[in-house]
């Protein structure tokens, strides 16, 4: 997933390495780093062209982390990974919340492997059959406190 530049625990990491590489005029590894984080090709160039200052804001960050993170949780989660992603990704807009989901210690698959244990601890059997709901507040509630939580897990 960040198999060339690594992952970055923040937007200024990020803009940090793209400052390096533009000082260094190389313009092909930018665009790597982008595609690499989930930055859009359009803001690598509008960044290599001088039109931007920065290669990425917060917001567009942590929402690049999540797009590339997801395909992995897809395989082990399926549409929920998607549900769970696109709250995440609303919240995004709060720049507090998106630096948090930066963060290397918080990934999408341990907000859904956490989900995942929650709902089996609330485990009930029914007419034979094991089943567990955690009601949409609950698990959004479960979502923000993963990612805004003190303690890296």
């Amino acid at each position: 997933m960040f198999d060339i530049f690594g992952e970055f625990d923040s937007v200024e990491e990020l803009n940090k390495a793209a400052e390096g590489l533009f000082n260094e005029n190389d313009m092909d590894n930018i665009l790597v780093l982008a595609k690499e984080n989930g930055i859009p090709e359009d803001f690598a160039n509008l960044y290599i062209t001088g039109d931007i200052p920065e290669l990425s804001d917060v917001t567009i960050a942590a929402m690049g982390k999540i797009d590339m993170e997801l395909p992995e949780a897809v395989k082990a989660y399926g549409d929920t990974a998607d549900c769970v992603a696109e709250y995440i990704k609303s919240l995004c807009d709060r720049e507090k919340f998106a630096s948090m989901v930066r963060r290397k210690s918080r990934t999408l698959i341990k907000c859904l492997e956490n989900m995942k244990t929650e709902a089996e601890k609330q485990i009930k059997t029914r007419s034979g059959c094991q089943c567990a709901c955690i009601p949409p507040s609950s698990g959004y509630r479960m979502i923000r406190e993963y990612y805004e939580g003190g303690q890296d897990q």
